[in-house]
C-alpha cells in the first residue's frame, strides 16, 4: 500500500481516556506513512495526551466546549475555523459522530473528511458504522484501514513520560513494591458515578492488600471519594490532586500492579507499557471498554442489566440514570484480590 504524505489533521477532542485511546491509531498512521504530517485537534485539558508523542507533529488545542456560555462557543469556533482554513489540511480523520465537526472541517476547505456515519454523513469521503460491539480503539482502526492509510493494528496504547515535568522529591518515598489504584472515573462533561466500585468495598481490598497502597486520582470528584476512604481504610499513600499526569504516569511505571475502575487512569496505566493492570467494569463492556496492550486483566460486574451503558444514549442513558450500580457491587474484593495475588506470583 502506498504512504501517504500530506497533511493530516486528527479531531479527538476528549475526554482523557478518549484521547489516551486513539493513541494506538495515531502511532499505526504514522509508522505506516512516516512522511506524512499528523496535527490533532484537541481541546485543552486533554493536550497533555498528545503533547508530547513523538508521532504528533503538532497539536491544535481549543477551549472546553461547551463551556456553558454560547457567545464564548461561537468565538471559539470561530477562531478554530479560520486555524484550520490557514493550515490546508489533505484529510480529517474525525473520530466524533459530530455533524458540526464535519460541517467545520468542509467549511475549512479539508476535501477528504473520514469518519463515522451520521445523518449528514454525505460530507464524508469515507466512513463507517459506529457501534458498542467491539473494542473502542480497534473500531478507530478499522475506520481509517477503510480509508486505506493503514493496513495494521497498533500492538497498544501510547504515552511518552516527559521527565521533566516531574518532581522526583514528591515522589522519593514512595516504596519498592507497591499497588496503585484509582477509585474515580467519568469527567467534566459526564461524571460517571455508577462506573466506580463502591468505597467500602476499595476499604476492603486496601485493607487486604498484600503491598502498600498508592491511591492516584485528579478532580473533585476522586478527592472527595479518597477523603471517604482513608477515614476508613488502614494507611495508605494518597496522592489524589497532588501529581501532573506526567507524574502519574511515572507512579504506574515503577508500580507492581494497577487495579482501578474503567476510567482514564486505566488507558494511562495500558499505554505506559509493562504495567500488569486490572480493570473493574460493570456499566461498561469489557470487550468493547479494554485498553489495547498485553498484561490487562478485566473483571466484569455481572446483573441482569449490565452491561447497559451505550455513547449512543448520551448522559440520559441508563448508566447515568441508575439508582443502584449492583453491577459494580457485585465484584467482590475476593475476585480483586486473587487476580492481584496472581500478578504478583508471577
Amino acid at each position: 500500500m502506498p504512504t501517504f504524505h500530506g497533511k493530516i489533521l486528527i479531531v479527538k477532542l476528549s475526554a482523557l481516556g478518549d484521547v489516551i485511546a486513539s493513541t494506538g491509531l495515531i502511532t499505526q498512521l504514522k509508522k505506516e506513512n512516516p512522511e506524512c504530517t499528523i496535527k490533532h485537534l484537541v481541546m485543552s485539558q486533554c493536550k497533555i495526551v498528545t503533547q508530547n508523542l513523538e508521532q504528533v507533529d503538532e497539536v491544535i488545542e481549543i477551549p472546553l466546549i461547551p463551556s456553558g456560555n454560547i457567545i464564548v462557543d461561537i468565538k471559539n469556533t470561530a477562531f478554530l475555523l479560520l486555524k484550520l482554513m490557514n493550515e490546508r489540511f489533505d484529510i480529517a480523520i474525525i473520530l466524533h459522530r459530530s455533524i458540526l465537526l464535519q460541517v467545520i472541517c468542509k467549511i475549512a476547505g479539508i476535501k477528504r473528511l473520514i469518519g463515522y456515519k451520521t445523518k449528514a454523513s454525505i460530507l464524508l469521503s469515507e466512513f463507517a458504522e459506529f457501534s458498542m460491539i467491539g473494542n473502542r480503539s480497534v473500531q478507530e482502526v478499522v475506520l481509517v484501514k477503510k480509508a486505506k492509510l493503514i493496513s495494521r493494528e497498533p500492538e497498544r496504547l501510547s504515552f511518552q513520560i516527559d521527565e521533566a515535568r516531574i518532581n522526583f522529591d514528591k515522589l522519593k518515598f514512595l516504596p519498592n513494591n507497591f499497588i496503585v489504584i484509582n477509585p474515580g472515573g467519568g469527567n467534566p462533561h459526564a461524571p460517571a458515578i455508577n462506573k466506580q466500585w463502591p468505597e467500602n468495598l476499595w476499604v476492603k481490598f486496601i485493607n487486604q492488600c498484600p503491598l502498600q497502597v498508592v491511591m492516584i486520582g485528579n478532580g473533585n470528584e476522586d478527592q472527595v471519594i479518597s477523603d471517604k476512604i482513608s477515614k476508613k481504610a488502614m494507611p495508605f499513600i494518597n496522592l489524589v490532586n497532588k501529581t501532573n499526569l506526567h507524574e502519574s504516569a511515572f507512579i504506574l511505571k515503577k508500580s507492581s500492579v494497577y487495579v482501578g475502575n474503567d476510567s482514564a487512569m486505566l488507558y494511562l496505566a495500558a499505554a505506559i507499557g509493562g504495567v500488569r493492570c486490572i480493570g473493574l467494569y460493570g456499566p461498561t463492556n469489557a470487550s468493547a471498554f479494554k485498553p489495547l496492550g498485553a498484561n490487562q486483566i478485566s473483571i466484569q460486574g455481572e446483573s441482569f442489566c449490565s452491561p447497559c451503558y451505550s455513547s449512543m444514549d448520551g448522559i440520559k442513558g441508563r448508566m447515568y440514570t441508575c439508582s443502584d450500580n449492583i453491577c459494580m457491587k457485585s465484584i467482590s474484593v475476593e475476585q480483586v484480590l486473587q487476580y492481584t495475588e496472581k500478578y504478583l506470583n508471577e
